[in-house]
């Protein structure tokens, strides 16, 4: 099997909501480092799984919605929040979590690539140490 991965960072805030005491549950950003792997049996006429440019429109929603923005569960955004944080993205999981940031990108990626979930692998990190990665 073939890979490749583009990588890029972009940064964010959010906080979890938990079970448990935890300072995440705070206001708080990362800067976050994803990962997009391809993969693939096959390589075409050229010698590629896929070209390196043709995962840059992942690079660019993952920009123009999540950069500098606050991610928020859109069940918990509040009318104020954009006058008090700016740049909001409304998140369709109940959680922001690095998990549910991968499989969110994950779903969104085959959309904007048209390939199958078995060919993509997404890694979020949230500091250089910690990390979530989905693939199907």
């Amino acid at each position: 099997m073939y890979t490749i991965t583009k990588c890029f960072e972009f940064e964010a805030s959010h906080k979890l909501v938990l079970t448990y005491d935890s300072p995440c549950t705070n206001l708080h950003g990362h800067s976050y480092k994803v990962r997009i792997t391809v993969k693939g049996d096959n390589l075409d006429e050229n010698g590629m799984i896929t070209d390196f440019s043709n995962l840059k429109p992942v690079k660019d929603w993952v920009m123009d919605n999540w950069d500098h923005a606050t991610i928020v569960p859109e069940n918990r955004v509040d009318p104020n929040m954009e006058a008090a944080c700016g740049k909001i993205h409304k998140f369709p999981h109940h959680n922001v979590t690095a998990e549910f940031m991968c499989m969110f990108l994950h779903g969104k990626a085959c959309d904007i690539l048209g390939l199958s979930g078995s060919m993509i692998e997404i890694r979020i990190n949230e500091t250089a140490n910690n990390y979530a990665t989905y693939s199907e």
